[in-house]
């Protein structure tokens, strides 16, 4: 059965057509606020958890979305033909809402609407949500549609992170060279991710770091402590997109 469809909005901007993809909403899930299954990331109140969803392949242009008060992020970690391992992480111990969606077709059967390229293939069946997308949030702020009123998800695009070694001197006197004032030179090093919070009515982002020192590192009589290091890459971003009633 061949078809077409093109949806207007009232002010004649092009809404809906059956040229475009829609990534369907495959399955949910959802992690509570306690810690058990989590395991250490970071020494800062971190955590990570793995989680597997069966069904789609990476073929099939999986996205994951996050909705959580807490700092999150989303890294796929491993795949096979129909199931794909991702791993969560989270700034604190809050509750973790998971949307799956992927570019996959759904099934042209069921559903109360169900819209058919013109070659017959059903591209959009409402039994299968489709994502509906907002905007974007990076280290500068949200960009997009109101959030107000909508419970909001995201989709990690790009992470910053960030690690430093940092050499500090303590000042004369702070310890003794062959009996005799000197300077106590401290090593602290550390790592810092970028974490998004997506929330009802709200999208921003938080750090999720880890900090070692500082130790003691060496003592000197000349006040001239090692050239520390720091490494920052490109600024993280999320697609922030609406899973009310999901």
């Amino acid at each position: 059965m061949a078809a077409g469809f093109i949806c207007y909005t009232d002010d004649g901007h092009l809404q809906i057509t059956d040229k475009q993809v829609y990534f369907r909403l495959e399955a949910k899930a959802s992690f509570d606020a306690t810690t058990t299954g989590w395991s250490q990331y970071g020494n800062q109140g971190g955590s990570y958890r793995d989680i597997i969803f069966n069904g789609p392949s990476l073929t099939d242009a999986p996205m994951l979305a996050l909705s959580s008060s807490a700092g999150t992020w989303a890294k796929l970690i491993a795949s096979s033909t129909g199931s794909l391992t991702y791993r969560i992480t989270r700034k604190s111990a809050a509750v973790v809402d998971m949307y799956l969606f992927s570019a996959r077709r759904p099934p042209a059967t069921g559903g109360c609407f169900r819209l058919f390229d013109d070659n017959g293939v059903c591209i959009v069946n409402d039994a299968y949500p489709i994502a509906r997308p907002l905007g974007m949030v990076n280290a500068s702020g949200y960009s997009g549609i109101s959030l107000s009123g909508r419970k909001a998800a995201h989709v990690p695009q790009k992470q910053e992170t960030s690690s430093y070694n940092i050499y500090t001197s303590q000042g004369l006197g702070s310890c003794t060279f062959n009996g005799q004032p000197a300077y106590q030179i401290t090593n602290t090093t550390g790592w810092s991710e970028g974490q998004c919070i997506a929330t009802t009515g709200s999208a921003s982002g938080t750090n999720l770091t880890s900090v070692v020192g500082p130790v003691n590192y060496q003592c000197m009589q000349t006040n001239q402590p090692p050239l520390g290091s720091s490494y920052s890459s490109a600024e993280w971003s999320s697609l922030i997109i609406d899973v009310t009633g999901l």
